[in-house]
């Protein structure tokens, strides 16, 4: 419903912001580390948002970067993942972390969030990673030179960086420019990880 919101930052807090907009003020909830990074009072700010309705209530979140808004959204996707759980996640690892535990299967990473334990880390990876192949068949074609298993890593490897929350053509260059620096073809979460870093 909403892609962002751009006005003037007028309250500020560890877990939420008021940003006016021709005279309405509107609440987002945002991730604890997003605090330090927010200029001063008074300042213009783009915020990408997500409307989340219960049945009881209707919250805005707020997030300094598209792909933290699709990666928060993607979370919320996973059985047992609300928004306070999805906010935490982002809130206490820097984006590119959170996405390698998810990546490389690391549940001990995750569980070091407040409020995740062992089973929802494993949950949170395991239907993370069933998402990532139910996209295969939407992926563009990739004209990738090799063998046949050289371009299913490819495939699959776009499809993870796609579902947390990068953008199709942001994840291809990486996954490319990723073989491109390996001596030798990596296994899947080897990819993952070394494409994170180029993005």
């Amino acid at each position: 419903m909403y892609e962002y919101i751009k006005g003037t930052l007028i309250e500020v807090s560890t877990s939420k912001v008021v940003v006016e907009v021709h005279g309405l003020a509107y609440g987002l909830w945002i991730p604890c580390n997003h605090f330090s990074r927010l200029p001063a009072l008074g300042s213009a700010m783009t915020f990408y948002v997500s409307l989340v309705t219960r049945e009881d209530s209707q919250k805005l979140y707020g997030f300094l970067t598209r792909n933290e808004r699709d990666l928060f959204e993607n979370l919320l996707d996973v059985s047992g993942i609300g928004p306070k759980m999805s906010l935490s996640l982002i809130g206490h690892m820097e984006m590119r972390d959170l996405q390698a535990a998810i990546g490389q299967g690391d549940f001990r990473a995750i569980c070091k969030v407040p409020g995740i334990g062992k089973k929802t880390a494993e949950r949170l990876i395991v239907e993370m990673r069933d998402k990532m192949k139910k996209s295969l068949d939407q992926l563009p074609s990739l004209q990738q030179p090799g063998s046949e298993e050289n371009k299913d890593l490819v495939t699959d490897a776009v499809s993870a960086l796609i579902h947390l929350g990068y953008h199709g053509s942001q994840a291809q260059k990486a996954v490319k420019a990723a073989l491109n620096k390996a001596d030798k073809e990596p296994e899947l979460a080897q990819l993952i990880t070394s494409a994170l870093h180029c993005l």
